[in-house]
């Protein structure tokens, strides 16, 4: 990045099952997050999705002499989870930072759901909570998960 600061990605999309895709893509793959992870770049969030091949698109129309196979999706995404989104999600959202200027989107029984305006936020939810949609709130940072992060609301 400028002036020595690390290079800061607002997002990756990773993309399983693609034409071709082996097991030695996958280490490659991970070759290069490890590599990214090394050179000090920040990235606020990481999506990992499987292909679909819708019918009559290009990617239905491909075939590959060895095509990924569905049951080794989940195993994939979380080698992607242990070496480059926890601890990328640690690395720019450590516990104890203040995140400021979210609001609240959705509630589900794991609480309210929280996010900056933008694209591709990071998703934090406070436990427990139901705080109405559209409210404004600064939170804390207390815990990483899979896909999002844990945080409390400042006290009032």
């Amino acid at each position: 990045g400028p002036a020595g600061l690390p290079a800061l990605l607002p997002g990756i999309n990773i993309i399983y099952g693609l034409p071709g895709e082996t097991h030695r893509t996958h280490l490659e793959n991970l070759r290069g997050l490890d590599e990214l992870m090394a050179a000090g770049v920040m990235c606020h969030r990481t999506n990992v999705r499987q292909a679909r091949a819708y019918a009559a698109t290009p990617l239905a129309a491909m075939t590959a002499e060895t095509p990924p196979s569905q049951e080794h999706f989940s195993t994939w995404k979380a080698d992607i989870d242990s070496i480059w989104d926890q601890p990328m999600k640690k690395r720019v959202y450590p516990v104890g930072l203040r995140l400021q200027g979210l609001h609240s989107f959705f509630v589900t029984g794991r609480g309210t759901w929280f996010r900056r305006l933008g694209s591709y936020p990071i998703q934090v939810v406070e436990r427990d909570a139901v705080v109405p949609r559209f409210t404004s709130a600064d939170l804390t940072v207390t815990e990483h998960a899979p896909r999002f992060i844990y945080g409390v609301r400042d006290a009032a």
